[in-house]
């Protein structure tokens, strides 16, 4: 039997994808500037400031590591089936 995937079921799913991650990123971006305006009109000090963007930042790197070693496992995985 052939083990490779349906060509429309393969485009559908990276479509999905795609749409899943443009999806996350508008609202990424329309939540980090929302939040940036709540924060600077509220008149906190710089360092305050620089501390929530290191902050977010650092949740951010440590998020996609966590993403990257995932996908590094699941590659390392594939050749492995269940009987």
């Amino acid at each position: 039997m052939d083990e490779r995937p349906n060509i429309a079921a393969l485009i559908g799913f990276y479509l999905w994808r795609s749409g899943a991650v443009v999806v996350a990123a508008y609202l990424a971006w329309e939540g980090g500037s929302w939040m940036w305006d709540v924060l600077r009109t509220a008149g906190l000090p710089r360092a305050l400031l620089l501390g929530v963007f290191l902050l977010a930042a650092g949740f951010i790197l440590f998020v996609g590591s966590f993403v990257l070693e995932r996908v590094v496992d699941a590659r390392a995985e594939r050749g492995l089936r269940d009987l």
